[in-house]
């Protein structure tokens, strides 16, 4: 129920009426207070979320519809890579569909905050996420984190010290059958290498 506290908070964002915040700019209605709201509003909400296929959001929108069952909630599963570029030509013809965007292409919301096309809002407890995980001035924030492990097969190593590090695995003298040389691997090794130091 966190996640679905965190989206459902998003629903202040389509209220034209005030929001009510604390001194740091947080959430204070309750969910039922929200609820309300954005049903008085029309209660509709649609949402674009990264997914490998069309029902892999099925249980995420079952489970909101029933708690929120006056809301008419519609939840859009495509590539997160798809869903960006379609993000911005909405954008570029103002033709925006999304009012909540989950997505695992986190620079897109880098980009749209410092274009200034993200409403800010800073859902109740907004400063208890740690600081990587959100933009400081509420216009994106993270709900899940995904960790990457690695494995390999130790007898395919023929005598190769045992890999130590996700950069170990893309060592060309290891074979590729005793690693799992996945593209999202070696692409996320070679993110976390130049991005993170």
């Amino acid at each position: 129920m966190e996640f679905f506290a965190s989206i459902f908070a998003v629903l202040a964002l389509l209220s034209s009426g005030t929001v009510a915040k604390s001194n740091s700019g947080e959430e204070t209605n309750t969910i039922d207070q929200l609820y309300a709201d954005a049903v008085t509003e029309g209660g509709n909400i649609v949402l674009y979320h990264g997914g490998d296929t069309p029902t892999s959001q099925n249980t995420l929108h079952d489970t909101f519809v029933k708690r929120f069952p006056k809301m008419n909630f519609t939840a859009v599963v495509d590539y997160s890579k798809y869903h960006n570029v379609r993000i911005d030509n909405q954008l570029e013809t103002d033709t925006l569909v999304p009012d909540v965007v989950a997505l695992q292409t986190l620079q897109d919301f880098t980009r749209w905050a410092k274009t200034g096309v993200l409403l800010p809002y800073k859902p109740a407890n907004f400063s208890k996420i740690h600081s990587s995980l959100r933009d400081k001035n509420g216009a994106w924030l993270g709900y899940s984190i995904y960790q990457f492990s690695f494995a390999y097969n130790t007898t395919a190593l023929d005598g190769l010290e045992l890999p130590a590090t996700p950069a170990d695995l893309v060592d060309p003298r290891v074979p590729d059958n005793g690693i799992n040389r996945m593209a999202f691997l070696k692409m996320s090794i070679h993110y976390a290498l130049t991005h993170t130091r």
